[in-house]
């Protein structure tokens, strides 16, 4: 970083590119004082095009300053007339130099040595910062020596002076100078001095690779329909070579996926129980899976980069971490409560998710009352833990709800299902939050988030977990029948039926009894 000023001191600015349009052509601006007259200055040089990116600076190197003065003034003895060198990052005070006045006050040249170590509290710098550096001197006039007696031939000089050197013009800052340690740009990957950078589609292409060998290894073996051979026909490599060329053929599973979606949305519209809807109850838990991994993408993702940004330590981000990780590894805790706790007529795991999701909404919207996130970190701390509490209880009453409803054959593709939507929900709470901070902010972006929890409530708010339970106090039940030996639901479409509806002798027995019913006997 340069710096620059004008001739007489009344302006002084820095850059990083070494322009010194405007600068003092004598390389250095000086205040001259007359005999008898304090030799006071007190003015800033302020960063006069900012960063040109956010950066990171390498933690345990130095912010190197080397400031140039030649000054002639009195002596002092105390502390208070010192030469006072400010570095400020905005308002905050990064570091202070001082040098007594006595030992750079005797018309020579003084060069600082002034080096700042890097660690957690200056090492992030936003490009937007007011970077500022203060110079402030107080000394008498010179009284001393030659200058204690009168000299009315006016052969001694007496006057003070303050110098400060500039930068030089050469494209080098010579002797004048500061330095910034830069570990990593954080928004410009050209500035990654010495490590390879690897563009996006390094990662896209095998991701959509993966993507769509998984989508034709899903249609092939038709884990969408459910349907399982009951006989294996012996393995054969050119039918097996044949059938998958044609089922990769788009003419082939464009139309099948088109019709699969249109059977899933049709069986959705039909409503009923999870226990008898098969769309509903897989659709049901890959949202509340996403809603999991919706704040923890926020959380590790957004506020973390938010956080940092601001100046909050490393070490304050790694308790927030440790302690919101805490209800997750204690999890199991909620097991043997959401199985014994529970009111039977609104559904044993309804109730629960509910409650848990409710609770993630209110603590979460609570972080929006907070004026200052970095400066109550310790309460935002507390208030994601309560928050990760009430995730991890949903997070049991959801697996609890699957083992419930899922029949043997869909628990492990469904088990992928929910798997990828909570990673969905880390993308869109990470990705997708990520970008709209800059455009909104951070309370916008937690308001955002919140609307999506709020509207995520509403699925298993208005969905029935299994037959006779009911969604509201005021809700009707249709009747059902229970076998009471076995505690099963008897299906009254098949009790209907008589057991010999469809047996030939009795089919028989029938028809003669009707033609022997129709048949008049007279006497």
């Amino acid at each position: 970083m340069y710096i620059w000023g004008s001739e007489n001191l009344d302006n002084c600015w820095t850059n990083f590119d070494n322009l010194s349009e405007g600068s003092s052509s004598e390389g250095y601006g000086e205040i001259l004082f007359p005999e008898g007259q304090d030799v006071v200055v007190d003015f800033s040089c302020e960063l006069q095009s900012g960063f040109s990116e956010n950066f990171i600076l390498e933690i345990n190197e130095s912010i190197s300053i080397r400031m140039k003065f030649n000054i002639e003034s009195g002596n002092c003895g105390g502390d208070e007339c010192d030469l006072t060198l400010t570095l400020l990052r905005g308002d905050e005070q990064i570091s202070q130099f001082t040098q007594p006045a006595n030992s750079v006050n005797n018309g020579n040249d003084y060069t600082t040595g002034w080096d700042i170590t890097v660690d957690d509290s200056i090492r992030t710098w936003s490009k937007d910062t007011r970077t500022t550096i203060t110079v402030s001197y107080a000394v008498p006039a010179q009284t001393n020596g030659p200058c204690a007696v009168p000299d009315p031939l006016g052969q001694v000089d007496c006057s003070g002076s303050f110098r400060m050197y500039y930068s030089d013009e050469g494209g080098e800052p010579g002797d004048v100078y500061a330095n910034f340690p830069i570990y990593v740009s954080i928004t410009d990957p050209d500035s990654n001095l010495g490590k390879t950078s690897l563009g996006p589609m390094f990662f896209i292409i095998p991701f959509l690779a993966v993507t769509l060998l998984l989508g034709w290894i899903s249609y092939r073996e038709e884990w969408m329909t459910g349907e399982i051979s009951e006989e294996k026909e012996p393995f054969d490599i050119n039918t097996w070579a044949s059938n998958s060329v044609e089922k990769i053929n788009p003419l082939i599973w464009v139309p099948s996926s088109i019709e699969l979606t249109r059977n899933s949305s049709k069986e959705w519209r039909k409503g009923g129980d999870l226990t008898s809807n098969k769309t509903r109850r897989i659709v049901t838990l890959c949202i509340m899976y996403f809603a999991q991994g919706l704040p923890w993408g926020f959380a590790s993702v957004v506020f973390a980069a938010y956080l940092v940004d601001n100046g909050t330590s490393a070490g304050e981000i790694a308790t927030l971490f440790a302690t919101v990780a805490l209800p997750w590894t204690f999890k199991w805790i909620w097991g043997p409560v959401v199985d014994a706790v529970f009111i039977e007529k609104y559904g044993p795991r309804r109730q629960w998710i509910l409650f848990a999701q409710t609770g993630m909404a209110l603590s979460l919207g609570s972080l929006m009352f907070i004026p200052d996130l970095n400066g109550q970190i310790e309460l935002v701390t507390r208030i994601l833990f309560v928050h990760n509490i009430f995730a991890s209880l949903q997070d049991v009453a959801t697996d609890a709800l699957a083992v419930e409803i899922l029949q043997p054959d869909e628990v492990a593709k469904v088990n992928g299902f929910m798997f990828a939507a909570k990673r969905g929900g880390i993308i869109v709470g990470g990705a997708a939050l990520g970008v709209l901070i800059t455009k909104i902010g951070i309370t916008g972006v937690i308001a955002a988030q919140l609307a999506l929890l709020l509207l995520i409530v509403f699925i298993p708010l208005t969905l029935r977990e299994k037959p006779g339970v009911k969604l509201f106090p005021w809700s009707k039940v249709d009747a059902i029948l229970v076998d009471t030996e076995n505690n099963e639901v008897i299906n009254e479409e098949e009790e209907s039926l008589t057991p010999w509806a469809d047996e030939e002798e009795f089919r028989v027995a029938k028809n003669v009894g009707y033609n022997v019913s129709a048949t008049k006997v007279s006497i």
